[in-house]
């Protein structure tokens, strides 16, 4: 849910913005001239991005209708997550499927499943320090 690198959005005070994740972060402590400054009755910036750039048409109409920079940051969040646990669910139907095909004794199951598990864990700690540097 990023933009691509040469559609960044620029806020008002010169910072940049790359995509859902750190719109949501940056909504509830954005200044209110900033918000406001992209957003008014004829235009929302933040939606025609949304739309555009990251091709988020359903959350673009969604936040034309926000009344304030909280309620857009709360329409963002509740997609983000939405679409975070939609991408689990399909990879966990997956994985089931495959090993009920298979046969797959429940000692082999449980295995599974815990590689899947530390393969997860692995991945996000190595992210969570990415971030730190």
């Amino acid at each position: 849910m990023k933009a691509p690198v040469n559609q960044v959005f620029w806020l008002k005070d010169g910072r940049s913005l790359d995509g859902l994740h750190a719109l949501k972060a940056e909504l509830p402590k954005m200044h209110d001239d900033t918000f406001n400054h992209h957003v008014v009755d004829e235009k929302n910036d933040f939606a025609d991005w949304v739309q555009h750039s990251i091709n988020e048409i359903e959350l673009a109409g969604k936040m034309r209708k926000a009344k304030n920079k909280f309620h857009m940051a709360h329409m963002v969040k509740r997609h983000i997550d939405e679409n975070d646990k939609s991408i689990y669910d399909s990879w966990s139907q997956s994985i089931n499927h495959i090993l009920k095909v298979h046969s797959t004794p429940k000692s082999l199951k449980f295995k599974v499943w815990m590689s899947v598990f530390v393969t997860v864990s692995v991945g996000a700690l190595f992210l969570f320090f990415a971030m730190l540097f």
